[in-house]
């Protein structure tokens, strides 16, 4: 029988690439559940190992259940991620903002609007920190609207239009390369060194 094993960073000889925090979860989780079945599968015999990895197998393909939720435009699915937030879904203010932004957004210039958080996003998680969306929303509206702990309750206040949702993420997607630059080392020349 031949086995699978998951090769460790040593074993590859090579370095490490700098992960996004959102690929370092993914990377997590699945260290979580490598481990979760080392220890569900330690008091069984090694014969009968395989036996009870195909019941788990089973029990995913045959019982376990996702639910996809569709819904017909963006502002439908704020209401429901609000709604889902307020039955006791964790969520960080920065994925309250998003949705916010999302839900005051016009379905002609929802795109737009996702396009430049998604590039905001990307510049954020090359900074390598956990909470650089928030730590970046409450810099900004600081500067914006003045100093604040609750980011999502002043740009509620200051964005609620459709103009100034378009203003506000326009806004974020061209100050975080300024944002960026405090934490990532440059050259004299001005390039990026990525660590």
């Amino acid at each position: 029988m031949a086995s699978c094993s998951i090769p460790t960073d040593a074993s590859r000889n090579t370095t490490t690439p700098t992960l996004a925090p959102s690929n370092r979860k993914l990377g997590d989780a699945a260290k979580t559940i490598q481990k979760y079945f080392a220890d569900v599968l330690k008091p069984i015999p090694q014969p009968s190992q395989k036996d009870e990895l195909k019941r788990w197998l089973n029990f995913i393909e045959h019982a376990a259940e996702v639910i996809v939720l569709k819904v017909p435009d963006n502002g439908n699915a704020y209401m429901m991620f609000e709604t889902l937030n307020d039955r006791g879904l964790k969520v960080s203010q920065a994925d309250l903002v998003k949705n916010y932004l999302f839900g005051r957004t016009d379905e002609d210039r929802f795109d737009e609007v996702e396009d430049k958080w998604a590039s905001m996003t990307a510049v954020l998680e090359s900074i390598g920190e956990e909470d650089a969306a928030i730590d970046y929303l409450r810099f900004l509206c600081s500067l914006l609207y003045g100093l604040t702990r609750n980011v999502f309750d002043q740009i509620k206040e200051h964005v609620s239009s459709q103009e100034s949702v378009m203003q506000f993420v326009h806004t974020l997607e061209q100050c975080v390369h300024a944002y960026e630059r405090c934490f990532v080392p440059i050259t004299p020349s001005g390039m990026i060194i990525r660590q």
